[in-house]
C-alpha cells in the first residue's frame, strides 16, 4: 500500500527550476502539476497518464 499522504506531500514546497519564468497560471491534480509560463507550458509528476492533461 503506498502512502500518499506522507511529510513531502504536507506541506508547499518552492520549485526552484521555475525561476525567472513568467508564471500565468498552474493547475494541479491528484497526481500532476501543470504551468502556464512564457511561452510554455510545463507539465510533471509521478503518473501523468490517468487522464488528467
Amino acid at each position: 500500500m503506498n502512502n500518499h499522504g506522507g511529510e513531502a506531500t504536507m506541506y508547499p514546497k518552492p520549485i526552484q527550476d521555475l525561476t525567472g519564468w513568467h508564471i500565468r497560471g498552474i493547475g494541479c491534480s491528484n497526481k500532476s502539476i501543470v504551468v502556464l509560463a512564457d511561452e510554455s507550458v510545463i507539465s510533471w509528476g509521478p503518473h501523468p497518464t490517468y487522464g488528467e492533461l
